[in-house]
């Protein structure tokens, strides 16, 4: 068991196995690339990303198909063989949310997925281009609430 202090959560224990690790820089975030997931609730589709190496970094993300039961885009070849996705069930999709002090407010960015492989942890965000997507979707409930 490791630990890290977080400014959120406190002291939290984690194995190395639930580290996510970005093969790829985000953008904006250059310097961290590993991240351990917790989630918001038990069955909530939301969960922070808390950065292992910066303890005041941590990202709220969603899994979008809770909200947006059509969102859809291809994975490209390279992104599969850099995560070694091999079929679709390898792989969860999460996306960043922003919030302001109005929760109602709250917005995803479709349009930079985060991909996660669900056994080895490895991670990508993809950008689409020429992408009907945006950085901002307003999500359609309050966060917290479920639909």
């Amino acid at each position: 068991m490791m630990k890290i202090s977080t400014r959120f959560f406190g002291e939290v224990e984690y194995t190395e196995e639930e580290v996510i690790t970005f093969t790829q820089e985000m953008p904006g975030l250059e310097d961290y690339k590993q991240f351990l997931p917790i989630p918001l609730e038990a069955d909530s589709p939301f969960t922070y990303l808390q950065s292992v190496d910066e303890e005041n970094l941590v990202l709220l993300v969603v899994d979008p198909f809770h909200f947006f039961q059509d969102y859809d885009f291809a994975i490209s070849e390279a992104a599969q063989l850099e995560l070694d996705i091999q079929n679709v069930t390898d792989v969860e999709v999460r996306t960043i949310v922003s919030v302001n002090e109005k929760q109602s407010e709250a917005a995803v960015n479709l349009i930079a997925p985060i991909l996660i492989h669900v056994r080895n942890k490895k991670a990508r965000q993809l950008i689409l281009h020429d992408s009907p997507y945006s950085f901002k979707h307003k999500l359609p409930l309050p966060i917290g609430e479920s639909v």
